[in-house]
């Protein structure tokens, strides 16, 4: 899902701008609308997306799954990659590492994904996962190979 109440956002305004005849196509597959996902911001190489915690995404400890995580992690990093890529070429996740710093168990968090390389059919990119104060709760790298697979 897309926020719309981010109007004033100058990141999602500047996207909706350049974007505008593929924001169809921005829409969130049923298994990261099913964890929670939302979009906050894409813009050329970048994309940020929140979820919030849910009891369903718990381990029985209280703590929301690494996989979870994971997920939101590997979801921006896509949409950071799309920005980057010409509409209908494909791309995939090659590899995913997450190092999980602290536990999530309330409130939302943020995750920041960027490509930070971009050259021939490999791309990578990191992603910083934070809570609503900031504090890092995950750092991952990922991997995206272009092309079929």
């Amino acid at each position: 899902m897309i926020r719309k109440d981010l109007n004033d956002n100058e990141c999602y305004k500047k996207y909706e701008l350049r974007l505008d005849s593929e924001l169809a196509s921005l829409k969130l597959a049923p298994f990261e609308e099913l964890l929670g996902m939302k979009l906050v911001c894409l813009e050329k190489g970048r994309a940020v997306m929140e979820m919030a915690f849910k009891k369903e995404l718990t381990q029985p400890t209280g703590i929301v799954h690494g996989g979870a995580i994971a997920s939101l992690v590997d979801t921006a990093s896509a949409l950071a990659m799309k920005t980057l890529v010409d509409s209908g070429n494909q791309f995939y996740t090659a590899e995913l590492k997450v190092r999980y710093l602290f536990p999530f168990h309330m409130g939302k968090i943020i995750a920041d994904a960027k490509i930070v390389s971009n050259r021939g059919r490999r791309a990578i990119g990191e992603v910083k996962v934070e809570d609503k104060n900031k504090k890092l709760l995950a750092k991952s790298t990922v991997t995206i190979l272009l092309g079929k697979h």
